[in-house]
């Protein structure tokens, strides 16, 4: 079963742009460029994981969006590795 993925854009505080996030539980967020990030350090051992992420997952929810399906099942990935 694929992972169900809620949208959502949040802020850190005094950051400038809101970022492209999935609820997780009840009341957390998942960054999904930063968790991409992470996932592809560790599992696909990327040399440039955040410049890849960037790529793949931007952080900008409609160019997120605009990334399709190949923008989705890698956040599916973000998301399954911060929950494990």
């Amino acid at each position: 079963m694929k992972t169900e993925l809620k949208l959502g854009t949040f802020r850190f505080p005094g950051q400038a742009g809101p970022r492209a996030g999935s609820v997780v539980g009840e009341n957390q967020v998942v960054d999904l460029n930063l968790a991409y990030a992470a996932y592809l350090s560790s599992k696909e051992l990327a040399t440039q994981p955040y410049q890849l992420a960037d790529a793949v997952v931007p952080t900008e929810m409609v160019a997120f969006l605009k990334g399709g399906s190949q923008a989705i099942e890698a956040a599916r990935k973000a998301v399954d590795y911060v929950k494990s």
